[in-house]
């Protein structure tokens, strides 16, 4: 099964579905993908605040994205995997150095998590999170190549919610907490690998 996000926003076709918590946040469709605009102070590791786009799924799946964060150093974004407020996986490009890519867990069992982090130094990272089990495998790559950039093992309900997030900086978080731009998503997939 393939399911991709639609690029009109009227509709969210296969179950995809808008998350904002804070009734903050926005998206937006372009020509070239969808931009969603972080909250500044809210994050999903801390508060669980931030808006984010999730498709509910069952068993063992690859999501995969492109996006674009040439523009300002105050956001990042990247795949969601997500339980509740307390169980949840999250690949990240941006967070805390420009280039830098991140896997993070929390968990009731092993708390909050950083269990694989990198460099990448392109302006268009594409990342991807395969799960098998309760195994999740991270992978980043620039276009041409993938590289693995971490592994967790986290116990996780056979149905989560999928999708992609977009979170202020570390750096913004802790100096400005006004408005940052948005982050564009292009080629955004989640399939099934049985």
């Amino acid at each position: 099964m393939l399911s991709t996000i639609p690029l009109a926003e009227e509709s969210l076709p296969d179950g995809w579905v808008w998350v904002d918590p804070a009734g903050r946040g926005v998206r937006r469709v372009t020509e070239t993908g969808l931009e969603l605009t972080p909250v500044a102070g809210a994050g999903v590791l801390r508060n669980v605040l931030t808006p984010r786009m999730v498709r509910p799924f069952e068993g063992d799946f690859d999501l995969e994205t492109t996006l674009d964060l040439t523009e300002g150093r105050e956001r990042a974004g990247g795949l969601l995997v997500y339980q509740d407020d307390r169980t949840l996986l999250r690949l990240m490009a941006g967070m805390h150095l420009d280039g830098e890519i991140s896997l993070t867990v929390k968990s009731r069992e092993h708390g909050l998590a950083v269990v694989g982090r990198g460099l990448l130094p392109v302006d268009e990272p594409r990342l991807r999170l395969a799960r098998r089990g309760n195994c999740f495998t991270a992978w980043c790559g620039d276009g041409d190549s993938w590289y693995r950039c971490g592994r967790a093992e986290i116990p996780l309900d056979h149905r989560v919610e999928a999708g992609i997030v977009v979170e202020t900086t570390q750096r913004h978080f802790c100096l400005n907490r006004c408005a940052v731009a948005p982050v564009e998503f292009s080629e955004i997939r989640l399939f099934s690998s049985a």
